[in-house]
C-alpha cells in the first residue's frame, strides 16, 4: 500500500507540474489594431478550410523532423517567413525538402514546422499533436506549445494573397484549438529574430503586423458569426 500511495503522489506532482508550466507561459505583447469594418461573412470551419486549400503532405513518421516525436499542446500560433527567394521555393517545394531531411538544425538535427503557405495553397508537414522545431532551440515553450506556420517569399509568389491565406489559416486554428488572438505571434516573440520579415516594420512589430492581426481577427469573427447563425437556425428548427 505505501508503494501505491507513492505512485499516486508522484503522478499528482507531475500533473501539477504540467499545469504550473502552462501557467508560466510567456505573455505576448499587446497589439493595438483597428478591427476590419468589412461586413462579416457567415463562415463554417469547413468552408474556410476549403478556401485555405490545405494539402496534407507529412514528413514520414519516425524520420528527419519527426525522428523524435514529442506531444504538442497548442497554446500559440507562430508565424514565420522562409527568406527563400528562389522562384521554385513554394509550399510544395518546402514539403519536398522537409520529407527528404534537407533542412537541418535544431535539437534533433532537423528543422520542422506544421504548415507552409504560398499564394495558392497550404502544405501540412506535421500532425497538430506533434511538436515542431521552428521557434526556439530544443524543448522550449516556442516549440512545445506553438503551431508553426511558414510563409513563402519566393520570386513570383503573390505576397498579399499569401498573407491573406495565412490569416485565414491562423483564424481556423484559433477556432479549432481555442487559441486567443493575443497568442498569434511572430517568431520574433520567441527569440528576437527579425521574423517574419515581410510583416515587420524596420525589423519590429508595427503597423504591418497590426494589419495582419486585424485580418486574423476578421476571419475569427466570421467563424464565430457563422457558429451563432447555425445555432439560431438549429434552435428555430427545433
Amino acid at each position: 500500500m505505501p508503494f501505491l500511495y507513492l505512485v499516486v503522489f508522484l503522478c499528482c506532482c507531475l500533473l501539477l507540474g504540467c499545469d504550473d508550466a502552462v501557467d508560466r507561459l510567456p505573455e505576448p505583447p499587446l497589439v493595438i489594431f483597428t478591427p476590419d469594418p468589412a461586413p462579416l461573412r457567415c463562415l463554417t470551419p469547413q468552408q474556410l478550410r476549403e478556401e485555405i486549400n490545405i494539402c496534407e503532405d507529412l514528413i514520414p513518421k519516425g524520420e528527419f523532423g519527426r525522428c523524435k516525436p514529442r506531444e504538442l499542446v497548442p497554446h500559440y500560433i507562430t508565424i514565420h517567413a522562409t527568406r527563400n527567394m528562389n522562384a521554385s521555393a513554394n509550399a510544395a517545394r518546402h514539403a519536398s525538402v522537409l520529407k527528404m531531411g534537407r533542412i537541418t538544425g535544431g535539437a534533433v538535427g532537423y528543422l520542422s514546422w506544421h504548415f507552409t503557405v504560398d499564394c495558392g495553397e497550404v502544405r501540412q508537414h506535421l500532425p497538430l499533436n506533434e511538436m515542431g522545431h521552428h521557434a526556439e532551440y530544443g524543448y522550449k515553450p516556442g516549440n512545445l506549445y506553438s503551431i508553426g506556420i511558414e510563409m513563402c517569399e519566393n520570386e513570383g509568389n503573390d505576397m498579399p494573397a499569401t498573407f491573406e491565406r495565412t490569416a485565414k489559416l491562423a483564424a481556423l486554428l484559433m477556432y479549432e484549438y481555442r487559441i486567443p488572438l493575443k497568442c498569434v505571434v511572430g517568431h520574433i516573440f520567441w527569440t528576437g529574430k527579425k521574423c517574419p520579415a515581410p510583416l515587420l516594420d524596420d525589423g519590429c512589430l508595427g503597423a504591418t503586423w497590426a494589419g495582419f492581426i486585424s485580418r486574423v481577427d476578421y476571419y475569427d469573427r466570421c467563424l464565430k458569426f457563422g457558429s451563432q447563425q447555425q445555432k439560431r437556425a438549429e434552435n428555430k428548427a427545433g
